[in-house]
């Protein structure tokens, strides 16, 4: 069975831009994530989901109208 690759840069560039739209100045991971398998076969886990929360920083201010 092999272990996921976690792309942990596109996870934080996205939280980062998330939470920029939002008026906060920056994020960090929250906790350590989920992996979940999303596809079994005769073999083990084919394929997973890695979710993992983050947190916005600093105080929302001005935040774009979208």
């Amino acid at each position: 069975m092999q272990r996921p690759t976690v792309d942990e840069e596109q996870g934080v560039k996205l939280a980062s831009s998330t939470c920029s739209e939002w008026g906060y100045s920056g994020s960090k991971p929250f906790g350590s994530g989920l992996q979940t398998c999303t596809a079994i076969s005769g073999y083990g886990c084919m394929a997973y989901r890695v979710t993992r929360k983050y947190q916005c920083l600093g105080s929302p201010t001005g935040a774009r109208a979208s």
